[in-house]
């Protein structure tokens, strides 16, 4: 099984078996006291992801850009470290691929190429325009998946 993630507290998670999805959801977040409102709920997180034999990860890499607050960066790299240590914890392989090279490769430019992308791939799939960051984990599922074809990796 292959674990596609798109970072964020309003990020997504994918998981696929072949072509079957076997999951799809919205990173587990928990309220959090302070400036900081949420934070990844890690726990919860690891209980997810732990019940599935996942083979490897294709973690979107996201870095700070400029203009961003102090608190958001914080918090977005908060986020990007609790997804990073559930994964290692987890003892789950994982890649991180810039957004710049999974969306070149699936010829994606936008949120809207991505929910247009996964409804052409799965038509039966109800997906709204506020389920994009899902669409892209699953986009980053399915990157990964070629990825692992192309260089004859047979553990997927």
């Amino acid at each position: 099984m292959i674990l596609g993630i798109d970072p964020g507290l309003d990020g997504g998670i994918a998981i696929i078996s072949g072509s079957e999805i076997e999951l799809l959801e919205t990173i587990p977040t928990e309220p959090k006291g302070g400036f900081i409102k949420r934070q990844v709920d890690a726990q919860k997180l690891s209980n997810i992801l732990r019940v599935y034999p996942i083979s490897v990860c294709y973690l979107e890499r996201v870095a700070s850009r400029p203009g961003q607050g102090v608190g958001s960066v914080f918090s977005f790299g908060d986020t990007y470290g609790a997804i990073r240590g559930v994964l290692g914890a987890l003892n789950i392989p994982t890649y991180t691929i810039a957004p710049q090279t999974w969306k070149k490769e699936l010829k994606i430019s936008s949120k809207d190429d991505s929910l247009k992308a996964i409804k052409e791939l799965y038509p039966l799939l109800k997906m709204r325009k506020k389920d994009h960051n899902i669409a892209e984990a699953l986009l980053l599922a399915l990157y990964g998946k070629n990825e692992r074809e192309k260089h004859g990796k047979n553990d997927i």
